[in-house]
C-alpha cells in the first residue's frame, strides 16, 4: 500500500503568508510605537511629580519663600538658575561633582525622551523648566512680584514646570510663551506633540501646541502670568 505524500506549501502560499504577516506588522508597529511613545509620557509625568515634591519641600524648609527662576532676581551677580538655590532639596537628582553641581541623568529630573550620552550633565540643563512668570518671580508690564506661596492664587490653574529644551540657550526656563519665543526656543513636544505641564498645585497635565501661544496680556493671567 502507498503511503500518501505530504502536502508542503507552494511558492504562491508562502507570498501569500509573508504579505499577511508585514499587513499585520504595519497595521501594529505604529500602535506599539504610540503605546511606548505613551508609556515614556507617563514615566516623565512621574519624574515631574517627584521635582513637585521637592519645590514643595523647598518652601516648606524656607517659611513659605519661593525659589527664584534665576537667582539675579535676588540681587546676586552670579549666573545660577534654580537647580542651585533648591540643590539641597533636589538630591539626588542633583550632586556635587568636580567642583561644581551636576544633574544625574537617571533621577527625576530627567525625560526618557530626551536621552543622553553622559550620566551627569551640566547643572543648567535639567528635563523641566520652571516658570519664569508666577512661582518663578518674574514680572513684566507691570505684573505683580511672587515671592511666598501665599502669593499663588490659582494654583490648579498657573504653571510651576514644564518640559524644557536642553539644546537651547532658553533651557532650564520655560521663558516667554509667544509661540516664536517659548515653543520653538524652550519647550519640545516630545511626547506625541504634546509636553508635560506641572502646575502648582501638583496635578499633570500633557499639552499641545496652543497652550504655548497665549493671547496678549498673558503676563496678568493663569495659566503663565500673575493673575
Amino acid at each position: 500500500m502507498q503511503q500518501g505524500k505530504e502536502k508542503s506549501f507552494t511558492l504562491i502560499e508562502l507570498l501569500v503568508v509573508i504579505a499577511i504577516i508585514a499587513l499585520l506588522a504595519s497595521l501594529l508597529l505604529p500602535s506599539l510605537k504610540k503605546a511606548h511613545e505613551l508609556g515614556k509620557r507617563i514615566k516623565c509625568a512621574g519624574n515631574a511629580r517627584q521635582l513637585y515634591l521637592a519645590w514643595i519641600n523647598y518652601c516648606t524648609d524656607y517659611n513659605g519663600t519661593l525659589p527664584v527662576y534665576h537667582v539675579s532676581l535676588w540681587g546676586l551677580t552670579d549666573n545660577y538658575p534654580w537647580t542651585i538655590p533648591m540643590a539641597d532639596t533636589l538630591k539626588p537628582a542633583v550632586v556635587p561633582r568636580w567642583g561644581s553641581y551636576y544633574i544625574d541623568w537617571t533621577s527625576y529630573l530627567a525625560c526618557p525622551s530626551l536621552p543622553q550620552t553622559d550620566r551627569y550633565i551640566g547643572f543648567r540643563y535639567p528635563a523641566f523648566g520652571m516658570n519664569i512668570m508666577g512661582i518663578g518671580g518674574g514680572t513684566t508690564n507691570g505684573s505683580k512680584r511672587y515671592t511666598k506661596t501665599s502669593s499663588i492664587s490659582m494654583p490648579s490653574q498657573l504653571v510651576a514646570f514644564g518640559e524644557s529644551d536642553l539644546a537651547s540657550s532658553g533651557a532650564p526656563y520655560l521663558g516667554y510663551y509667544r509661540t516664536e519665543w517659548g515653543l520653538i526656543i524652550t519647550t519640545k513636544l516630545r511626547h506625541l506633540k504634546k509636553s508635560n505641564i506641572l502646575f502648582c498645585d501638583g496635578h499633570i497635565e500633557p499639552k499641545g501646541f496652543d497652550f504655548y501661544n497665549p493671547p496678549w496680556g498673558w503676563w496678568n493671567k493663569a495659566p503663565w502670568g500673575n493673575p
